[in-house]
């Protein structure tokens, strides 16, 4: 970087984000320098919303008060207490949060979530055995902001810039820099960039994803692990030499193997042999688990089978060399402009169910206390209705799962849903975020081994919200 580049780096980009991202090339000796040799194993499991999830139709005030702001905000979308408003909007399903608030703030979740309410309550198949709680209002921000603040500030150095936009704002949910900065490197390949070699023993990839590339578990070191569902696309290792998978890998296997002259063929080359490498063991490991040890079938559509895979990986992680993973899950079509009532009970009774059989089965592995669930979307949506749906906002509810959570609670500042209140940025109900994606995520990678001068290199801004309370989702 030139003199005259860095003075116009540093001079558009806020200091604490420009310090970091100088230094972001030596993450790696960072890591090793800093991080211990760990040997319990943990995974990290993303599911991701995409479109932006209506965090205010799945999480719900009940209190009386509160409940009638929120029915006039959302008109002809909003929730009942009791009874139903049609098919698709039903009485909301309670909450019983674990120590009950002393201002008398009582929440519930969409009727048909009524899977991720036992996970939350402790009950149906996870009697006295809690293990979701929400987080009231998370989104991307470069620093801590009210109202005031947010309408006079600048975009790019106060405010995260494109608030609102698909492309955007799901960037920077996956590079945790809101500053529009362009950086092809998302927080969880940071994190393996810092501590692959410190926990895992073998060149197996730390960061798979169920659902195509992604940019949040990209790092300078660190490629995801791509592969979509099924055996079909790996390698068939013990396909017959005469098959038509025998002769394709043998005459792969071959073309690899020739020497190359050139650096850039043979490098290729190498990388080619060690993913079909990876690929082969990722298929055995999946064909050779004995699914009989679950104790609930994964369905065969996509998201289900997605999780089954991801927790059959997450089973025979010791054998695969790694003490630490990461999984990413995406489930497309949270788009609701109008048609809101109907596909979004579908959804997220779908998406409920799923992650509970996910849940239930990796209690059975006696693994739910070494995996972390957790929940992303670009943003949430406005509180007011457009008619059969709502816009693209900002600030929304997510929710975290598995047996290490603090659970059974609403953590965080859940926000006042009443149109023009001190949360409302405008633009029909567009909530100014609490919480930082920073918050939310620093909990979690606290969890997952890394230290507060690893989370600075992870999350650039996380400095600028450290002298805050943490949102405490996490069992300590």
């Amino acid at each position: 970087m030139n003199s005259f580049t860095r003075r116009h780096f540093l001079k558009h980009t806020s200091l604490p984000v420009a310090s970091t991202l100088l230094n972001l090339q030596l993450a790696s000796m960072a890591g090793a320098d800093s991080a211990g040799t760990g040997t319990d194993r943990k995974s990290l499991v993303c599911i991701h919303f995409n479109g932006g999830l209506d965090g205010y139709h799945l999480l719900i005030p009940r209190d009386q008060a509160r409940h009638d702001d929120y029915a006039a905000s959302r008109s002809n979308l909003h929730l009942p207490l009791e009874g139903s408003l049609g098919t698709y909007r039903q009485a909301i399903l309670p909450l019983n949060e674990v120590s009950p608030p002393s201002d008398g703030a009582l929440y519930g979740v969409h009727a048909k979530a009524q899977k991720l309410a036992d996970m939350f309550n402790g009950e149906g198949d996870f009697e006295n055995k809690r293990c979701l709680s929400f987080v009231g209002n998370v989104g991307s921000l470069i620093k801590p902001l009210t109202l005031d603040q947010f309408f006079n500030g600048k975009a790019g150095i106060d405010l995260p810039v494109g608030i609102g936009g698909h492309f955007r704002q799901t960037e920077q949910w996956h590079t945790a820099l809101p500053q529009g900065t362009v950086n092809l490197r998302g927080w969880l390949g940071r994190a393996a960039d810092l501590i692959h070699s410190s926990f895992n023993l073998s060149e197996a990839s730390m960061n798979m994803s169920l659902s195509g590339n992604n940019l949040m578990q990209s790092g300078d070191a660190t490629r995801p692990f791509s592969f979509s569902g099924l055996s079909n696309g790996l390698s068939n290792r013990n396909a017959s030499a005469d098959s038509l998978d025998g002769l394709k890998n043998s005459f792969h296997r071959r073309l690899l193997g020739l020497g190359h002259e050139n650096l850039v063929d043979q490098t290729f080359a190498q990388t080619s042999t060690l993913s079909l490498d990876k690929q082969v063991a990722i298929r055995d490991a999946l064909n050779n688990f004995d699914k009989s040890q679950f104790v609930e079938n994964f369905p065969i559509d996509s998201l289900n089978k997605s999780l089954e895979n991801t927790l059959i990986l997450i089973a025979v992680r010791e054998s695969l060399g790694l003490c630490r993973q990461t999984f990413f899950v995406q489930v497309p079509g949270w788009d609701d402009h109008s048609n809101l009532p109907q596909p979004f009970s579908d959804r997220i009774g779908s998406v409920s169910e799923a992650i509970a059989r996910f849940q239930r089965n990796a209690i059975a592995l006696n693994l739910d206390d070494s995996i972390i669930g957790f929940t992303t979307s670009e943003f949430a949506r406005t509180l007011r209705s457009t008619g059969a749906g709502s816009d693209h906002a900002w600030g929304g509810p997510q929710f975290v799962f598995g047996g290490a959570v603090d659970a059974g609670k609403v953590l965080g500042n859940y926000p006042n849903l009443a149109l023009n209140s001190s949360d409302d940025t405008g633009r029909g109900g567009r909530i100014l975020p609490a919480h930082s994606c920073d918050e939310y995520f620093s909990d979690i990678l606290r969890w997952f081994g890394l230290n507060d001068d690893q989370l600075n290199i992870v999350l650039p801004n996380y400095s600028e919200f450290a002298g805050r309370p943490r949102i405490g989702s996490i069992q300590t």
